[in-house]
């Protein structure tokens, strides 16, 4: 490739990664592969590198998801494979990391490319090393390589204007040329060091600065009389005075009456040492100013933001409290595990200028900041200033979050000038996906006059409430006569004021009328966006172990739209999974083991700091948590009806104790470390599993009864079987063997593990033992003659505990991502499954409760939980394939199930009671996919072996048609009565069949590659079709003409 041609390819990159950005900025999500399949790039692995270091980015800034490298591997093979990527674009992943708020050390990238790790490591020392730059470069955080230019861009806090400084500038003040006002980088001139802010107020301990504005310093701090942990605002010496701490302490005395969850609590006001200070709750968050630069909120999380925040100043404002300065620096936000965003006001009633704008404060000044100000405290009312005042803010905020712009901008005369006369831009201008409910909200607040806005900040949280429920909002929209009505008021020699009134109240009317129908013909529209997103939503969060969050989830969803139940199957599927969950117990450190009463009533869990706790299940909120080992404590088991609890641990003891009591009763110590106990049924014996291989077994009393060696490495787990006449154990080396109690002589032993074996369990007759190791297979042993009965490889890693159902017929095993399975031991189907733990699930446990089977599970995330186990019965299995089942079909009267494999058959049943009516033969290898017809008369499939058939209920379900086909088709449909066959092929063309004639009659290229799924309307008129370029198309089936396309 010659200079032109490079350079040429370099262009043509470029425009694409242009065009690529712009698509991200306008709002919608571009496809990958659709700009990577561009014809005109020939250098694919050089665009690809491109776009993917761009989508990476804005994934990150724009949606939150953050996708590493590797993802984009898998799904581009353009960019040549793991080992083919840039070190360029690896370090480009690790600074998106890092400026995101990800976890990122760059040894773990050393490690996750080996490869490029020396460039990686040169790129590192060249770009993030500390070098020495100019004291202006430091006070802004620069490094070396942001410093390279001889002067320096820094905003002015009062109007935001760039201010150019060269890079030897020494620090001092700085004057705006815009507004005229100085402002300093940073001003120390009056901060107090730790050890001086300790000295005078010694009631604190001060751990370090979490805040510094132009008139205070935040610090974190540990009260020690209250012990609690609180921030402590210490305004700036040179700017407090007498006058300012008596009305902080005025206000502060009013805003101490406060109670709600979404404003800041103020704990104390007062002067120690002529040293003012503020104490206030310690809130682990940013404020909204900040979030809202690194993460760009939707409009749903906009609303609900403002709702609560609209409640809270609703709270504020019965108590007599106006904020006055109500910005989003003076907002902290915090976000929870599921992403819920929780608005927390400060500085509430505290009118004073903190942060980065300006809040001018004192007596004869403006109180608030001219970017929120309402128009009243721009023309120096400030005490005539009344909840309306904050409502008015609330609206600059609503309509900064939905827009990402501020509705007036400008040095601080500008800005006032704007507050007093112009209108806002209508929001729905700067970002279309406004609606105009929501539009019509922000307005309201936004009107000049107080009298028009809403009169409450409660009427704002219950128009916001409406609308994010599809109800009609109380706020009438202004229409644009009453827009004309308003320029007239301020140009009144260019307009009659008569004839625009009655225009206006006319054509309001009318937009009201309007806004109210398109209201009501969208709600159903939106309602439908809503429970689509609740059930996604919830379906994410039963994968992440979630299970009440899924709940709260469903139930949005459970009441009726006009008289019209939205749920469907994927609904109910999801509400019947989440509601195996009945009850969670949270513990405050890591669970290690667990032990249950023989009928559930009580629960004993031991911690890996050596501490164990006893429940009753009737009231598990009470703990009787004690300290009983000095390592961990390694296992538990209790006696309910005699008052004892038996724990061992690490340490190399055994303890006996009562269920409530902080004093052990008895306490051993052996030369070896005990990894787990097991208590005999008729509670006489207690059996101690010992790291040197042997087996010790005591009496209720802790007297040795015996210690035999049992294994030749550490033994594991000790179990008594159901009727104590055996003790089963087994070691790390994967030996497990059965024991007399009546000699304690070896009775058998089980070979088939070369791993640890880390649960044992007795199935209820006594003469099975189920066994789960460390290489993932679960097996069920015979005991009399040592043979496996059932073996299962699960591919799911190691499981800490299993157990017998109490039908015998299924286990129960633990996974180690937090749930649990239910396996069908015939052939190890999974029936059920548990979702209720972050972590690995630790201990099983199994009872009956009036006839009722439960699980009791306890995980390494610290929580115990409760779920109601269903029988069995409820689900069939099917087994008559002989092969890897593809695809399964109800007719669609739900009568009939089909299903097809690589077994080449097509198996026909009665849906309801499972029988199997016919077996359909013919095609000569693997069937992808089988379909019925709209009326059920008629099934088509499509083979590997490159045919379709045809098949007729009227026939007897024989085949009547044979259609060859030139490769081999992904999907296959067929029309209302059997007319035509439609097929989709991997090369991503559609074609059409005439059933009666057996013709090709239509064929056309439907997508890039791959046209992998079809359906037909009812009618059969339509075709809808889906490929792997990201298009859904629908065709008209009689022209294959395109009427649609969805990206």
């Amino acid at each position: 490739m010659n200079a032109s041609d490079s350079q040429r390819v370099n262009f043509d990159i470029d425009s694409h990664c242009d065009e690529f950005e712009r698509s991200w900025r306008s709002g919608t999500r571009p496809c990958l592969r659709t700009f990577i399949s561009s014809p005109t790039i020939s250098d694919k692995q050089q665009l690809a590198a491109e776009l993917v270091a761009l989508d990476l980015e804005y994934s990150a800034r724009f949606l939150g998801v953050f996708a590493c490298l590797e993802t984009y591997v898998a799904d581009l093979p353009e960019l040549g494979g793991r080992d083919a990527l840039s070190p360029d674009l690896i370090f480009h992943e690790y600074q998106v990391a890092t400026e995101t708020g990800q976890p990122a050390v760059i040894e773990e990238y050393y490690d996750r490319f080996p490869k490029q790790a020396g460039k990686l490591r040169e790129l590192y020392e060249r770009m993030v090393a500390p070098s020495s730059v100019s004291r202006v470069a430091q006070h802004l955080n620069l490094t070396s390589h942001e410093t390279l230019s001889n002067s320096i861009k820094v905003r002015c806090p009062h109007c935001f204007a760039l201010v150019e400084l060269r890079i030897d500038f020494d620090g001092g003040e700085i004057a705006c040329s815009d507004c005229s006002n100085t402002f300093h980088l940073t001003d120390d001139r009056n901060k107090l060091s730790v050890a001086e802010l300790q000295k005078r107020l010694p009631r604190f301990e001060f751990d370090r600065q979490i805040g510094h504005g132009s008139f205070s310093t935040v610090w974190k701090a540990f009260d020690t009389h209250l012990h609690r942990h609180v921030a402590i605002k210490i305004p700036h010496q040179a700017e407090w005075r007498q006058t300012d701490l008596q009305r902080v302490l005025r206000e502060g005395r009013a805003v101490a009456r406060l109670r709600h969850p979404w404003i800041v609590p103020l704990y104390e006001v007062g002067l120690e040492h002529d040293l003012g200070y503020i104490v206030q709750d310690l809130v682990d968050g940013s404020n909204l100013s900040e979030f809202i630069t690194t993460r760009r909120l939707s409009i749903s999380e906009a609303v609900g933001l403002c709702r609560n925040i609209a409640e809270a100043l609703g709270h504020a404002h019965q108590h007599g409290v106006v904020h006055r300065d109500l910005k989003p620096a003076n907002i902290l936000i915090t976000e929870d595990e599921l992403g819920a965003l929780t608005p927390h006001i400060t500085d509430f009633g505290l009118a004073t200028n903190e942060g980065e704008d300006v809040a001018v404060t004192w007596e004869g000044k403006l109180i608030g900041t001219p970017a929120y100000m309402s128009p009243e405290q721009a023309v120096g009312a400030s005490d005539l200033a009344d909840c309306r005042s904050d409502i008015y803010s609330l609206g600059v905020i609503l309509y900064e979050l939905i827009t990402g712009e501020r509705p007036f901008r400008g040095n601080s005369r500008v800005l006032l000038d704007q507050v007093l006369r112009d209108p806002p831009t209508s929001p729905r201008k700067l970002n279309n996906r406004v609606s105009s409910d929501l539009e019509t909200i922000c307005l309201k607040c936004l009107e000049k006059q107080p009298g028009r806005r809403y009169a409450t900040a409660d009427e704002v949280a219950a128009d916001l409430a409406s609308y994010v429920a599809y109800r009609p909002i109380k706020a009438r929209p202004v229409s644009r006569m009453e827009q004309a009505w308003r320029w007239c008021r301020r140009n009144a020699v260019l307009s009659s004021v008569t004839a625009v009134l009655f225009l206006g109240l006319a054509i309001g009317l009318l937009s009201m009328t309007l806004a109210w129908q398109r209201a009501r013909a969208n709600a159903r529209a939106m309602r439908l966006q809503t429970y689509v997103s609740d059930v996604v939503m919830a379906q994410r969060a039963m994968q992440n172990s979630n299970s009440r969050a899924a709940e709260v989830l469903l139930l949005r969803q459970a009441e009726k739209f006009e008289n019209e139940d939205l749920r469907g199957f994927e609904w109910h599927y999801l509400w019947d999974l989440s509601h195996h969950f009945e009850k969670r117990i949270e513990f405050e450190e890591t669970v290690y083991y667990m032990a249950t009463a023989e009928n559930g009533s009580h629960i004993a869990v031991s911690g890996r700091t050596g501490w164990i706790d006893v429940r009753s299940m009737a009231d598990p909120t009470q703990s009787t948590r004690r300290q009983a080992h000095q390592d961990c404590a390694s296992g538990i088991a209790i006696d309910v009806q005699n008052d004892r609890v038996f724990s061992c641990g690490w340490d190399k003891t055994i303890c006996l104790w009562t269920l409530a009591g902080k004093q052990a009763i008895k306490r051993i110590t052996l030369d070896t470390a005990i990894d787990s106990i097991d208590l005999s049924r008729d509670n006489k014996l207690l059996a101690a599993a010992l790291a040197d291989g042997s087996v010790l077994i005591l009496t209720d009393e802790l007297e040795q009864v015996t210690r035999f060696p049992a294994h030749s490495r550490s033994t594991l787990r000790v179990n008594f079987s159901y009727d104590g006449k055996r003790l089963a154990s087994s070691s790390s080396n994967g030996t497990i063997r059965i024991w007399s109690t009546q000699d304690w002589q070896l009775a058998g032993e089980l070979d088939g593990y070369t791993t640890p074996v880390q649960t044992i369990a007795w199935s209820r007759d006594n003469a099975r033992l189920l066994s789960a190791g460390n290489d993932s297979r679960i097996i069920v042993w015979d005991v009399a003659n040592g043979q496996k009965l059932h073996e299962h490889d699960r591919k799911k890693g190691w499981s800490l505990s299993a157990e017998f159902a109490l039908d015998s017929e299924s286990v129960l095993v633990s996974n180690s991502n937090g749930t649990i399975d239910q396996l069908l031991l015939s052939n190890g189907a999974v029936l059920n499954e548990f979702a209720g733990h972050s972590m690995e699930v630790a201990t099983l446990c199994v009872f009956d409760v009036a006839g009722e089977s439960k699980i009791l599970s306890c995980s390494r995330d610290g929580s115990v939980c409760v779920f109601t186990l269903s029988r069995s019965e409820n689900v069939r299995l099917f087994n008559e394939h002989t092969s890897n089942v593809k695809t399964v079909a109800f007719s669609p009267d739900g009568k009939l199930l089909a299903s097809s494999g690589y077994d080449a058959k097509i198996l026909l049943r009665d849906a309801s009671s499972g029988q199997l009516l016919h077996e359909l033969t013919g095609h000569t290898d693997g069937i992808l996919n089988v379909n019925f017809s709209s009326d059920g008369n008629f099934l088509s499939s499509a083979g590997l072996d490159g045919t379709v058939r045809v098949w007729s209920r009227a026939d007897g379900w024989q085949c009547i048609r044979i259609l060859p086909t030139a490769e081999h088709l992904s999907c296959v449909e067929i029309t209302q009565h059997g007319e035509f066959a439609i097929g989709g092929a991997k090369s991503g063309t559609i074609r059409v069949w005439d059933v009666r004639s057996g013709q090709l009659v239509r064929e056309w290229q439907a997508h890039h590659p791959d046209a992998f799924s079809i359906d037909l309307s009812p009618d059969s008129k339509q075709l809808a079709s889906v490929g792997f370029d990201g298009h859904v198309r629908i065709w008209d089936l009689a022209t294959a003409a395109e009427l649609a396309t969805f990206n």
